[in-house]
């Protein structure tokens, strides 16, 4: 991600909130320009369309470590 104010590519994350009322898997994210100093929130959003869900029917065998 670019910083809006000047450009830079150097871009920091400096929290981050689940915005779980949404129901939507959406992400807020508070960014940080350390070239310039501006502050600015952006949102993520989940594609869940994309996602791939598949089985294993084997049981998992248990290691016993002594």
């Amino acid at each position: 991600m670019r910083c809006p104010v000047c450009g830079s590519e150097q871009v920091a994350v400096y929290g981050t909130r689940l915005l779980i009322e949404s129901g939507a898997g959406l992400k807020l994210r508070y960014r940080r320009c350390p070239e310039c100093g501006a502050r600015w929130k952006s949102y993520e959003e989940a594609d869940l369309r994309s996602l791939k869900i598949s089985e294993c029917n084997k049981p998992r065998s248990a290691k016993i470590i002594r």
